[in-house]
């Protein structure tokens, strides 16, 4: 049987809790230099997006600005068309006047969908109200929103990125889809939140080698991991598809009845 020193032990003790020690080290500095690179990479990604979202602030005021005034001046400067025209052709001018009604319309919504600092002042849930009804607006398809829980108020900025990834979803139903109905759940818990975008349309295989995720659904999960949160996508060939974003839920209040 093998012997040990007695005098060796406080030797051995003290060998094996440097080597411990060692190893932990090792392990803290290697949790640190993990921590350190998420770090860089979530500011380089909101470094990315703050840009992005500059942007589109910056068009947003050029599109209220100027495009939507000059829609408004040239519909007024309409009404003085039929008093020179021939009386076969009002009819064309009515037409033309309800196709300014609409350019107006939806030049109003793209400066409000665009401005950053207008869908944080009016709330994720009101936002999410307004494309809905542009969508049903503009008979593209039928949209609804379904709440599950208490609506809350978030996080301005997580509010933030939430609707730019419901739009996103939208505008790639809207595009690609060919779908009936669009379904926007929100669901609230003391502690989460899931917002779930669902189309009937013709989806597609998520499965295969050959699906690619384009730049929309890259930019949908950067901006989950901007706050935090987690896209999944769920698709199926002829059975529509959902874009699932799972998130923490802090700092809410309710909204205003």
């Amino acid at each position: 049987m093998f012997n040990l020193d007695t005098n060796m032990i406080p030797f051995a003790i003290t060998l094996t809790m440097m080597a411990v020690i060692f190893i932990f080290g090792i392990i803290a500095s290697m949790i640190i230099i993990k921590n350190k690179q998420n770090r860089k990479s979530r500011e380089y990604m909101q470094a990315l997006i703050d840009e992005r979202e500059r942007t589109m602030y910056s068009i947003s005021l050029e599109v209220h600005d100027n495009l939507t005034q000059m829609l408004s001046v040239a519909k007024m400067s309409l009404h003085l068309v039929p008093d020179v025209v021939l009386p076969g052709d009002i009819n064309i001018v009515k037409q033309i006047g309800k196709m300014l009604d609409t350019l107006i319309i939806d030049t109003r919504y793209i400066s409000h969908a665009l401005n950053p600092d207008y869908l944080k002042k009016k709330g994720l849930l009101p936002s999410l109200e307004e494309v809905a009804k542009w969508v049903n607006d503009s008979k593209k398809l039928s949209c609804r929103i379904m709440i599950e829980g208490e609506a809350t108020r978030l996080d301005s900025q997580l509010e933030l990125m939430a609707f730019r990834i419901a739009q996103e979803a939208i505008n790639n139903t809207i595009k690609f889809a060919e779908a009936d109905c669009l379904v926007i759940r929100l669901s609230y818990t003391d502690s989460t939140f899931q917002m779930t975008v669902t189309d009937d349309g013709i989806g597609f295989d998520t499965k295969t080698d050959s699906f690619e995720e384009g730049v929309g659904m890259l930019s949908m999960h950067q901006r989950a991991k901007i706050v935090g949160g987690q896209i999944d996508i769920v698709s199926a060939p002829d059975n529509g598809t959902s874009i699932i974003l799972n998130i923490s839920n802090t700092n809410t209040n309710a909204y205003a009845a």
